[in-house]
């Protein structure tokens, strides 16, 4: 029963991330009613449910009859699996909230290459009081100005990678070196076809990709 509803909750941070990214995307009140971005009917309780009201109505409206855009279905479904697994592997809440934060910044970069920095301060806080072992932030100072400054003069990584790396050491100390491997070998794999339609990689959803390969073979 409790995988059932980790695995509701999961969806509807799906449901919820994507139309949060919209609305910010396109300069939407976060405050107004759902609405069908063809017709713009404001949509009901039975149009919102995740997956299964996307899965009722065959992907489309129920008042214009347009067809949706599979993009939230498929992330509602994707996080809903994910959440009662990752939580299967680490009996712990808290990896399950760095998904959200990192699922998010992953849309961002695939859509525009850069990343809201209020949310990356905020996972940094969260985790400031969950699960920071301060003796990391003496190592981790002068290796972050480090590379902050190499990059700064070279441009071989986005800031807001360093600042992930740097957040995700804070949590998983010298593990993040697997994470930095895997991610650069799935960059390396997916380069041929980005590069077909842009010239940049978002690298956070590889860094994301990585650490869920993480949480899953940690033990």
């Amino acid at each position: 029963m409790f995988l059932f509803i980790l695995f509701v909750l999961g969806s509807s941070f799906g449901s919820f991330l994507t139309a949060l990214f919209y609305r910010l995307e396109h300069q939407e009140s976060l405050l107004g009613f759902s609405h069908c971005d063809v017709c713009k009917h404001q949509l009901e309780v039975i149009d919102l449910i995740p997956i299964f009201s996307y899965l009722l109505n065959h992907g489309r409206c129920r008042y214009c009859h347009k067809t949706y855009s599979s993009f939230s279905f498929v992330n509602e479904v994707f996080l809903g699996t994910i959440f009662p697994l990752i939580f299967i592997e680490t009996r712990s809440m808290l990896p399950l909230l760095i998904i959200v934060y990192l699922f998010y910044l992953s849309l961002e970069d695939m859509n525009k290459q850069m990343v809201s920095s209020i949310i990356l301060h905020s996972l940094l806080l969260i985790v400031f009081i969950f699960a920071l072992p301060f003796s990391r932030i003496l190592i981790l100072m002068p290796i972050y100005f480090f590379f902050y400054l190499l990059n700064y003069n070279y441009h071989f990584i986005g800031e807001a990678d360093i600042d992930l790396f740097a957040i995700l050491f804070l949590l998983i100390g010298n593990h993040i070196l697997l994470i930095i491997f895997v991610a650069s070998l799935f960059s390396l794999v997916a380069y041929p076809f980005i590069k077909q339609v842009s010239g940049k990689i978002p690298f956070i959803p590889f860094i994301y990709l990585s650490y869920l390969m993480f949480l899953c073979i940690k033990k």
